[in-house]
């Protein structure tokens, strides 16, 4: 897995104004009723910003290549068995707005917990200290906050299903502490892409489901 040799000053442009030209669009769509296929392109969006972060990212060295995929394969394991047995998140299941599944986990959920690994650990590599295990507590909480809102539009938008549709807060727990050894180890190894492009994914994750959450509560 190799960075494309783009020119220094395309980099950046026009990356970030397409996430959110994507985001944006998706927020208009989802409002004035479109929401059924706007929801079933999801897919594109996180294969968008994966490919962002291939593009903008180093990962010429082995060490980053096989962290990227422990990320994956973790995410997609520890989801494997929360569907399969009903531990760790607690009860659930996927519906089919994610794409293709694998053992009823979609594909595109191991992409996300690389994604968010990547960019929280790189926002959190910013503080002021040399505590790997303050960073990568910070980095597991950014987590953790993004994942409170997504938990308030997965039902609505098909994406997962809680029992009662309330993720309990052992799923959370569990995120935390999941998150903070892909976040340790990321650390670790200082396996870091663009804070630029880190910032503008988080927040624009952030920004889409915020919105939906707050239409949803005050439904």
């Amino acid at each position: 897995m190799q960075s494309i040799a783009i020119p220094k000053q395309l980099r950046h442009f026009p990356s970030e104004y397409l996430l959110w030209i994507f985001q944006i669009s998706g927020m208009i769509g989802i409002t004035i009723g479109f929401d059924q296929w706007f929801l079933s392109k999801t897919p594109m969006t996180l294969i968008l910003m994966a490919s962002l972060i291939v593009w903008q990212g180093d990962f010429r060295q082995q060490r980053a290549q096989l962290v990227v995929a422990i990320c994956f394969f973790v995410g997609m394991t520890v989801e494997w068995i929360g569907v399969r047995y009903g531990w760790l998140f607690g009860a659930y299941h996927y519906g089919e707005n994610l794409g293709w599944k694998i053992g009823g986990v979609p594909l595109l959920i191991g992409i996300n917990w690389a994604v968010l690994s990547l960019c929280s650990a790189r926002i959190a590599s910013k503080l002021s200290t040399r505590s790997i295990h303050v960073v990568s507590a910070a980095g597991s909480a950014l987590m953790i906050i993004l994942d409170y809102f997504m938990e308030y539009c997965a039902h609505a938008f098909d994406f997962w299903h809680f029992s009662h549709d309330i993720a309990p807060l052992r799923n959370y727990i569990a995120w935390f502490v999941i998150g903070y050894g892909l976040q340790y180890m990321i650390h670790r190894y200082r396996v870091y892409i663009p804070y630029r492009l880190s910032v503008h994914i988080y927040l624009s994750l952030l920004v889409f489901f915020a919105y939906f959450s707050i239409q949803i509560l005050g439904a």
